[in-house]
C-alpha cells in the first residue's frame, strides 16, 4: 500500500517539475523573442 503510494507521489512530483520547466522554456521563448522584436 505505501509502495503505491510513493510511486504515485513520484509521479506527481514529476508531472509538477515537467509543468515548471515546460513554464520555464516557454518564458525563456517568450523572452528570446521579444528581445527579437526590439532589434
Amino acid at each position: 500500500m505505501s509502495h503505491n503510494n510513493y510511486l504515485f507521489d513520484l509521479k506527481k512530483m514529476k508531472d509538477e517539475v515537467y509543468k515548471i520547466v515546460s513554464l520555464k522554456m516557454w518564458f525563456i521563448h517568450w523572452k528570446s523573442a521579444v528581445r527579437d522584436l526590439k532589434i
